[in-house]
């Protein structure tokens, strides 16, 4: 059996990861973050989604991935962006299922803040 996972990619525009980590808590379960490398980058886990957000030069970048397939992706990402509307953060995020080794299996889609799901 072929294993699908979900690969998320976003750049955000926001100063602080405090932000992005309300943002993100009012969609997800606020027990799974956590902040590493001197509290510069956070991390989010529970047993279906791993989350990676920390800052390159004047961006903030997220990636990570999701056990679920396409539809249920797309569902959690269009409220995570409307988590970030509300905060004013913008955001546009990527993704595509992909298989065990990394492999695209679906087209890569895109949603943004302001946007709807779009196909690349």
């Amino acid at each position: 059996m072929t294993i699908r996972e979900v690969a998320i990619y976003a750049s955000l525009h926001c100063d602080n990861l405090d932000d992005i980590e309300s943002s993100l808590a009012a969609v997800i379960d606020k027990g799974g973050f956590r902040r590493i490398e001197q509290r510069t980058v956070l991390l989010y886990q529970d047993p279906t989604l791993e989350l990676s957000i920390d800052r390159h030069n004047e961006s903030i970048y997220l990636s990570g991935r999701y056990k679920a397939g396409v539809q249920d992706a797309t569902s959690l990402l269009r409220k995570m962006v409307a988590a970030f509307a509300k905060q004013g953060v913008v955001v546009s995020i990527d993704y595509q299922e992909e298989d065990e080794e990394g492999n695209a299996t679906s087209q890569c889609f895109t949603v943004a803040t302001d946007a709807k799901p779009t196909q690349l």
